[in-house]
């Protein structure tokens, strides 16, 4: 075999490569952009129509917290207030970079974490959600929330199963000592199946 010809072939194997990989990718990341897209529209509509000095002062954070960011890359405060303003005006993706950019400032954060995962469990990607709701337990174990509503997606089967959503609120007990109604939530659980 020639060496042009191996050439050839090794790079027409790249090129299959890069097209079985990346045209499936390409094709999320094109459906994950129109998802944005259309869940910001419907979110601003309505934010619009019921109450539109709400959606004024949300347009005027995002540009005031754009602006802190720039001058100063590491203000936590400034990159979480960005993410949640842009969370509730819809555009998760971009509320996802800035939510991350907080974290890479601080990764005890508790707003972060928990709005990541409510994004993440509202598109579906209930593993990714868990992802950070564990996270919570594991860098802030006394929050009982991250307990609670891990709890839920695994009651729910979303991520685990009906014995994860007991073991995780058994752990939350133990660390916080029954805390915020993790004991009533177990309890109630273990009795009707609901949460």
């Amino acid at each position: 075999m020639t060496k042009t010809k191996l050439i050839t072939i090794i790079l027409a194997s790249i090129i299959f490569l890069v097209a079985v990989i990346g045209i499936p990718l390409y094709l999320e990341q094109q459906k994950e952009i129109k998802a944005n897209e259309a869940r910001k529209q419907e979110r601003q509509t309505g934010i619009q129509g019921s109450n539109p000095d709400v959606y004024n002062r949300l347009v005027e954070s995002v540009a005031k917290n754009r602006e802190v960011v720039k001058t100063d890359p590491n203000n936590y405060n400034a990159w979480t207030d960005l993410g949640t303003d842009l969370q509730n005006l819809g555009d998760y993706m971009e509320a996802k970079k800035a939510y991350n950019q907080a974290l890479k400032i601080s990764e005890v954060a508790f707003i972060p974490l928990n709005n990541l995962a409510t994004i993440y469990e509202e598109e579906g990607k209930y593993d990714l959600a868990e992802k950070y709701l564990l996270k919570i337990t594991e860098k802030i174990p006394g929050e009982t929330m991250a307990y609670l509503r891990l709890a839920q997606l695994y009651a729910q089967e979303k991520a685990g199963t009906k014995q994860d959503a007991v073991k995780i609120l058994e752990k939350g007990i133990q660390v916080t000592g029954g805390a915020g109604g993790l004991r009533e939530a177990l309890q109630r659980f273990q009795l009707t199946g609901v949460l």
